[in-house]
This record gives structure tokens, C-alpha cells and sequence, in this order.
């Protein structure tokens, strides 16, 4: 079996006399922060341009409807996207959305 560490989790001795189970006491985040960062990065509280639905993406400065839509359309038809400059790449999306979204955003 393969331990695969939560994000934010403390290095160090992840299992207790062998057994596959984490210990409970190193692990940083609950459920329900694992849950809420879903849609964001905790770290600085970017949206995820993978997981965010329409209203998330509307958060965005400068992102109605119709953009939300184009960036959800794109994701749809290309795949996740693997680096932000990729948002670049969606209809109605140039150099300068993309320079106002890069430090609110994340993949």
C-alpha cells in the first residue's frame, strides 16, 4: 500500500508499528478543509480554473457569465488545464485577463 500525504501535512514518521493508517495527531488539515479547498488554494486563496463551477469563476475580477462559461466550455472540450497561461488559449482571453487573473488563479 502507498501512503499518499495530505497537502500541508508534517513530514516525518506517517505510520504507527506498521500498520497502513496515518497517525492522527500529524495530520494538519480535517475533512473539512480538505473539502473547502476544493475549489481554491488555501495557501492564497486562488480559484482552481479544474474544479471551479460558474459561480466560483465569476468571483474573478472582471469574469461575468459569458467568460465563466468559455473557461467551463474549454475545460470540457480540451481537458484539465495543466498551467494557468493555458487560460490564454480560451476564446475571448488575452495577454492582459490573463496578467489582471494570474495571481487569483491556480491549476
Amino acid at each position: 500500500m502507498v501512503y499518499i500525504p495530505i497537502r500541508g501535512e508534517i513530514k516525518g514518521n506517517q505510520f504507527k508499528d506498521g500498520d497502513a493508517k496515518p497517525i492522527a495527531s500529524e495530520q494538519s488539515e480535517s475533512n473539512e478543509d480538505i473539502i473547502n479547498s476544493e475549489n481554491t488554494n488555501s495557501d492564497n486563496n486562488q480559484i482552481n480554473l479544474n474544479s471551479a463551477d460558474k459561480t466560483k469563476l465569476q468571483e474573478l475580477t472582471g469574469i461575468g457569465e459569458k467568460k465563466a462559461d468559455q473557461i467551463i466550455a474549454y475545460r470540457q472540450a480540451h481537458g484539465n488545464f495543466k498551467k494557468i497561461d493555458e487560460l490564454k488559449d480560451v476564446p475571448g482571453f488575452g495577454d492582459k485577463t490573463f496578467m489582471n487573473l494570474k495571481s487569483s488563479i491556480c491549476v
